[in-house]
């Protein structure tokens, strides 16, 4: 028997309850501090000298040694929760968050990409236990890697016979038609039992035995059925047995069942699909398929059998939620809504021409017969010179442009409508704006936003990329005066200036069904000049009256344009925009779409009736060559739905465009954008919290036609608006536009300028009628319509107006007419006229409006205040 000893080495039974310890591992703690605190302080002087850190040791790390990087065996499962509804509450318990929930390390991911980097980053991988070194292999194993590889070159392949394997391939293939029809036959046999077996259970045995039925259970257990008598027979085959469907409804609120009669109406269905949803009967929609949806009201009539709904057939629905659809829909048949590119849409809008002028065409690329392919006769074809489509990307690059045509862009959509769906219907699918905003009125039975938010009411992601189409191809300005008329005002004073295009929309034959915008006119709205740009009021007060004058000339407001020029001397400017700075900075990005915003384009397939703008902006600055030049531009859609969320806002560079942060008024979601890196290589990065603004630009050309043909042909412009102290515009000077072009038709001539026809708008004289005979006159330069107008009482108060504009009355609208200060009538305006003139002559001076000191009549700026008569 041994004998224990004490830690004295001595016999001892009194201390063997002592505790011991292993002195070598206490030594090699010790030494591994002692190496770790070595390691410290060489860290430390290595970063005091700026020289970058050693690799760091997991073998000494504090919690022990780690096991090396290992293959993942278990499959990582990202699609779990794909189609699914998950209610998000207001919780900070990580796992009831959205996203991906990674329990090692209690965090949750917003999306699969970045779960993937979180599963296979250094942070994971620790928590697991692990490092990131791999095991480096041996020299036998490697030796047993060189072995078997030998092997199996050594090893002659299998040589396979094709008929013998195309014999196994066809008894595969009737093996399995066998054991599908097994199974069939098994589950008919086993639903004809069970009908069997419920056949006369519940009966009362004696009426049982009236009818026929012999409810024998031991029959029934050995596989036989009821018995009928033959009187019961006979009654059965004369009685109409009408069997009811079972219909499953799929909608966003999840999978429904509903058993119908399959005479019933279509609207009997509706109705019970409306009452369990709780949503309005008249937005309802249902389809076969997950697209082409038709209205429930249009086919209301028709039974349920006769629109093809079977027993067991899924039917897709959609609805509205809180409000009543905006329009209806067309259908050819029962759930297959078509609706062609030349049809009128039920949505009461009005389209510009261009766009109804740009459906009815085809848009096709013609191609010339090839010389050196094409072997077919005159009125052949072949692949070298048949047509293009209006996307075809070879083309686009070929001739370099950019961005394919807005009509461009919806024959592609309907082209890949129809390789999905396999149908040759000419259907374009309602185009939807991007909407970035937190949907309101969910019917998730959460709080609303910001107490509560779900997958349903929650945005999605944005992604930016560069847009493939663009609403207006080109900007033609009619005529270079427009250009040198606006810039003459830095030319003169070197503040900035800006002004509203008026114009039309044509079509652009030099790009497929393309769109520009001809330019007639520039309008220059008030604004305050300051040193490092300007200041503007919108909505001015005269907006309303300068779009009304402007549509009885046939124009709209097309655009915007602005000056940004800084002189080089030498007659030369700086070039400040250009590809090492920006192109259009991220303030100027932000109020371009807010003016596209505020401009929409009106179309008949977007279900809200409009989609994008047509509205451009243009920008006046220096080239390369440092040469006055004039940049076009247009927003994204994606940067219009940003801007009208409040996601993004400019920053001090201006290159860079902002990401805002989350608050508990403004939700943002995930932004990301892509690029190319230096390998050619697709990644994607976040764009919190900015990223670069040329994701949100789209290059429009410019240019003048060679033959010029402008709209307005006065030959002496008219002083231009809202210039103090450099042009004035007042009655004296209207008077002397006139008098310039005295002929026989000067009327013709003179009333040919916007910026007249907008001061006459202003001063309120011609009531609407009288303007558009105005109007006409300046775009169609009818005779006969100028002398019906200078018999116009109209135009004879305007003659008499002018006659006296040496007097103290400048514009009407500064004559007090009263408390009531409305528009007054001719002879109102005459009586005044007729009163002032007499004071006025008598005295021969005129007040002014700012400091009332009196001047002589023959001065235009006050000699007190330095302030013109007119402002």
């Amino acid at each position: 028997m041994s004998q224990k000893k004490g830690v004295y080495t001595t016999q001892s039974h009194d201390t063997s309850f002592r505790r011991t310890w292993d002195k070598q591992e206490y030594e090699q703690r010790a030494r591994d501090r002692a190496r770790r605190e070595q390691q410290l302080e060489e860290e430390e002087e290595r970063k005091r000298k700026g020289l970058k850190p050693k690799p760091a040791d997991d073998a000494l790390d504090e919690e022990g040694p780690r096991d090396l990087l290992t293959a993942r065996t278990e499959k990582v499962v990202l699609d779990a929760n794909l189609n699914k509804t998950q209610v998000v509450q207001s919780t900070s318990i990580a796992s009831k968050q959205p996203g991906y929930y990674c329990k090692v390390c209690d965090c949750v991911v917003k999306d699969s990409v970045n779960y993937l980097d979180h599963i296979n980053g250094k942070k994971h991988q620790r928590a697991l236990g692990r490092t990131m070194k791999v095991e480096r292999s041996t020299l036998e194993q490697v030796q047993a890697r060189l072995a078997r590889i030998k092997k199996q070159k050594e090893e002659k392949p299998q040589e396979y016979d094709f008929e013998a394997r195309v014999e196994q391939m066809r008894q595969q293939e009737e093996e399995e038609k066998r054991k599908r029809k097994e199974k069939k036959k098994a589950k008919k046999a086993k639903e004809k039992n069970v009908a069997t077996d419920n056949e006369g259970e519940g009966l009362d045995p004696e009426m049982a035995k009236l009818m026929g039925i012999r409810n024998d259970k031991s029959l029934r257990d050995r596989g036989f059925s009821p018995v009928f008598s033959e009187e019961v027979n006979t009654v059965s085959r004369s009685t109409n047995i009408v069997n009811l469907l079972i219909v499953r409804i799929r909608s966003k609120e999840g999978t429904s069942r509903f058993e119908v009669d399959p005479n019933d109406d279509i609207m009997v269905l509706a109705e019970k699909i409306a009452n369990q949803l709780k949503i309005d009967l008249s937005t309802l929609s249902m389809s076969k398929t997950t697209q082409d949806h038709i209205q429930v009201t249009l086919v209301a009539g028709k039974s349920i059998g006769e629109l093809g709904i079977n027993h067991g057939d899924l039917i897709y629905i959609t609805f509205e939620e809180g409000a009543k659809s905006a329009g209806k829909q067309t259908a050819s048949g029962p759930f297959e809504p078509t609706r062609n590119l030349n049809s009128s849409s039920a949505l009461n809008v009005k389209q510009e021409a261009v766009d109804d002028y740009l459906e009815k065409q085809t848009g096709f690329i013609q191609r010339e017969r090839d010389p050196k392919f094409c072997k077919h006769s005159i009125h052949g074809m072949c692949d070298y010179c048949m047509p293009l489509e209006p996307y075809d990307a070879n083309y686009l690059a070929e001739n370099r442009i950019k961005h394919m045509s807005f009509h461009a862009y919806l024959r592609k959509v309907q082209k890949e409508y129809i390789k999905t769906t396999s149908t040759n219907a000419k259907f374009i699918p309602p185009l939807e704006e991007p909407d970035y905003r937190v949907k309101q009125n969910c019917l998730n039975g959460h709080a609303p936003w910001p107490e509560g938010i779900c997958t349903k009411c929650q945005p999605s992601a944005v992604t930016l990329q560069q847009q493939q189409f663009r609403m207006v191809d080109h900007v033609e300005f009619s005529t270079s005066n427009l250009i040198n008329n606006f810039i003459n005002f830095w030319r003169s004073t070197g503040y900035q200036r800006f002004g509203y295009l008026y114009g039309r929309y044509e079509s652009y034959p030099d790009v497929p069904l393309g769109i520009k915008a001809v330019v007639e006119a520039i309008y220059e709205p008030p604004q305050e000049n300051q040193e490092d740009g300007l200041s503007l009021i919108l909505p001015w007060n005269e907006e309303g009256s300068v779009d009304e004058a402007a549509a009885a000339c046939g124009l709209v407001k097309v655009g915007m344009i602005y000056t940004d020029l800084v002189d080089a001397g030498e007659g030369k400017v700086i070039c400040k925009r250009h590809i090492d700075s920006y192109f259009l900075s991220s303030q100027e990005c932000c109020f371009s779409a807010a003016m596209q915003t505020k401009n929409p384009n009106i179309t008949k397939l977007s279900a809200s009736g409009k989609f994008s703008s047509k509205f451009v902006t243009c920008v006046v600055t220096g080239n390369e060559n440092g040469e006055v030049d004039v940049h076009a531009y247009q927003v994204s859609i994606t940067c219009e739905a940003m801007v009208a969320a409040d996601i993004i806002e400019p920053s001090v560079e201006p290159n860079v465009m902002r990401v805002k942060e989350s608050t508990s008024e403004r939700y943002v979601p995930e932004v990301f954008y892509k690029y190319k890196n230096k390998y050619g290589v697709n990644v994607q990065e976040s764009a919190k919290p900015c990223f670069p603004v040329e994701y949100l630009l789209l290059n429009v050309t410019h240019g003048f036609p060679l033959n010029q043909t402008p709209l307005f042909t006065s030959p002496q412009s008219f002083p231009i608006e809202n210039r103090p102290g450099i042009e004035v515009q007042d009655f004296k000077t209207l008077k002397s536009h006139l008098d310039a072009t005295k002929s026989d038709d000067y009327l013709v001539n003179a009333l040919s300028d916007f910026h007249l026809l907008t001061y006459v708008k202003s001063t309120g004289i011609f009531d609407k009628n009288d303007f558009d005979m105005l109007a006409k006159i300046a775009v169609t330069h009818s005779e006969s319509d100028a002398a019906a107008l200078s018999e116009n009482s109209g135009w004879q108060t305007l003659l008499a107006i002018m006659q006296d504009s040496d007097n103290a009355f400048i514009r009407p609208q500064d004559i007090n007419f009263g408390a009531t200060q409305k528009i007054p009538d001719n002879a109102a305006v005459a009586d005044v006229i007729a009163e002032g003139s007499a004071s006025a002559a008598a005295v021969g001076q005129w007040s002014c409006r700012h400091c009332t000191y009196k001047n002589p009549r023959t001065v235009v700026n006050c000699e007190m205040c330095a302030l013109p008569r007119d402002l």
